[in-house]
Parts: C-alpha cells; structure tokens; sequence
C-alpha cells in the first residue's frame, strides 16, 4: 500500500511519521509550508476543559494523555509546554464562539464529576503563580493543572522531520487540484503542476481545505469553519507570564522566544463581522498592558487569522470511509490537543483495520 496524505499539519504530519515509521510507504504533500495554515495560526490551548459532550471530553483527555506519551517515547518534546490554566471569567463568555456558554462554577464542577484536575484556588495562591497579572477584584480563580500549550509549527516540522527521516517522501510547495480514480476506488493524486502520484489511499488531512478535497472524491464534507485571531507581543521580559491564562476580556499565554500569544472571542467575532484586524490587535495589547502592568513595553510583532475546520455537527471525523474506498480523513477542530492522538490510532487503523473504540462516535460515514 502507499499512503498519500495531504495537509502537513499537527495531525498530517505525525500521521505521516506514524505510516512511514512502521514501514508503511508514505507521501506527505503539503500545498505551502508545515503548519502554513491553522496550525501555525492558532492560540494552541491543549484542553479537555470546553469538549462538550462527554464522548468528545473523553477523546480530548485521551489526546492530552498521548502528548504525555509522546514525550515518554521520543525522550523530548520541546513543542509541549505544561503550566496549567488559569481562569477568573465567571460569567464571561471565554470559551470559543460557537460552544454553549456554562458559568465558570459548573463548568468546574462538571469536570470535577469526570475527573478531570479541577479546582478554585484563592487568589493570593493566583498571585503566587502569576506575580506579574493584576487580578483585580477576583477573590478565587480556576486553576486547571494538567493543562498547557503546544508549539504547533514546531510539531508539525519535527513530525515532518522525523518522517522524512523514516523513508517518507515530502513535498512542500505542491497543491492538490485533483484525484485519480481506478476501478470504483480513489488511485492518487493530481499537483497543480501537472504532475500525477499514484496511491492506494488518500488520507485527507487538510484542515480548512478538507471540504474542498473531500469535493474532488465525490465526498459531500459539510464544515461549519470559524474564524480565529492570535495577536503576538514583543517586547516584554522572557517569564513575564508563565502558563495559559483566560481573564474576563483577554486570553493570554507564553509563546517562547520573549513572545506573548493573545486571544479573545470579541476579536473573533469582531473581524468576522468586519472590524479590521491590525484595530484589534491593539486593542488586545492594550488589555496586555492593563492586566500585566510590567508590559508598557509590549507591542505588536505579529497577528494572525486563522481558520478553524470545524465539520458542521462541531465533531471530529477521523478515519476511513468505506463507501469510498481509498479515501480517508482527519479533520478537526482540536488538532493541537489531539495531534499526539490522531496520527496513531488511525495510523493504527490504516495498518490493521481495527478502529479505536474512542472514535465509535466520529466516523466519516455519518455525514453519508
């Protein structure tokens, strides 16, 4: 068998390192750069925290776990930054547009209920974690310990990386404009520059171009995309702040090399509707400023937007579809959390049929 997988992603590129390290012949094609796309444009929060229902909960918790095996098995992970999450928005809408809005008191609580690390901590105690933020008037905040970010571009280039090096053949720069077919089932791919390569199974890994792709195999794959939008800072002391944290009116956390990643739902909403971004980007520096005093000489190094691929009934599709033989997808909206996860159990599946009880409700077949 030779596997194609399009999009060099979190999730394209540690499925590719998977395939091609278990001696799978393996093509990883990538239409710009690794992690171009949402990727490298995403706030990468790894959570189980805001994963409504229960069943794409316990998915993410699994996708957190695996990080952690990851690192156990490579021996490093310097894309993996723990620290926990801390969170004083009670009544505020923190989560990401588009999730059902709960008080942050039941939010705890639930999560609680399902074991998950949960808990109120008073605020000297959010202090002594954060002596930098000014947490006004708060008493207490929710502090999630086993939460933290990733580095997404890092990721994806050392997953990229690694599979080249395992006898995965790369190919940045080349876009996918068409699929073969051969005897009822997808054969391989058309490159924008006129160039054919053949496969035995496509695995469309393509983000916000998922639909798209899914179009060229005859596949009907509805998204739902949202936008996205990550302010980086400079200028600022390295530590300044040490771990993901969600305030009333900013999402704040390290992104390494002296850079401060920022993010709310307002500027999503904001831009989407029409705002300018550059406008928005300002203005969450300056709720930067206001929440860590120290940083009067923040300003802003880049932003970014992104595009979320969100399938239409908000859950994840993984794995083979077989009324379509040949084709195969990964697309979701939580690839930071679970780009540990995915690339090995569907790799798994790939390799020996067997589907992961944990992706029983986030079949392609549903969507017909």
């Amino acid at each position: 068998m030779r596997v194609i997988v399009v999009g060099a992603g979190v999730v394209g590129s540690g499925l590719a390192w998977r395939l091609a390290s278990q001696g799978q012949e393996t093509v990883l094609i990538e239409r710009g750069r690794p992690a171009a796309g949402t990727t490298g444009s995403s706030f990468s929060w790894y959570n189980a925290n805001s994963k409504r229902p229960e069943d794409y909960f316990r998915l993410n918790l699994a996708g957190m776990e695996a990080h952690i095996a990851l690192r156990a098995e490579l021996g490093d992970a310097p894309w993996y930054h723990e620290g926990g999450n801390l969170v004083w928005s009670a009544g505020d809408a923190w989560m990401d547009s588009g999730e059902i809005e709960e008080e942050l008191e039941t939010r705890v609580a639930e999560l609680q209920g399902w074991d998950y690390p949960a808990e109120w901590i008073p605020v000297a105690e959010a202090r002594e974690l954060e002596p930098n933020v000014d947490f006004g008037e708060t008493e207490q905040a929710a502090f999630f310990r086993t939460e933290g970010w990733i580095d997404g571009p890092l990721l994806a280039a050392t997953m990229a990386r690694r599979a080249a090096g395992a006898g995965a053949e790369v190919r940045y720069a080349c876009e996918v404009v068409g699929l073969e077919t051969a005897e009822g089932r997808i054969a391989g791919v058309r490159l924008a520059n006129g160039e054919t390569l053949s496969g035995d199974l496509v695995m469309n890994c393509a983000g916000p171009w998922a639909d798209k792709l899914a179009a060229l195999a005859g596949r009907n794959l509805p998204l739902a995309p949202t936008l996205g939008f990550v302010t980086r800072v400079s200028g600022v002391p390295e530590g300044l702040i040490r771990r993901v944290m969600h305030a009333p009116k900013l999402h704040m956390r390290p992104d390494g090399g002296g850079l401060i990643a920022l993010h709310h739902h307002a500027a999503d909403a904001g831009i989407s509707a029409g705002d300018k971004p550059w406008e928005w980007a300002g203005e969450l520096v300056a709720r930067f400023k206001a929440y860590v005093p120290e940083a009067t000489a923040a300003r802003v190094s880049r932003w970014t937007l992104a595009t979320r691929p969100i399938p239409a009934d908000g859950r994840t599709s993984a794995g083979l579809l077989p009324a379509l033989p040949g084709y195969g997808e990964i697309v979701t909206h939580s690839a930071i959390t679970m780009g540990a996860l995915l690339p090995k159990i569907i790799a798994h599946e790939i390799l020996t049929g067997e589907v992961d009880p944990l992706l029983a409700n986030f079949r392609p077949e549903r969507f017909g």
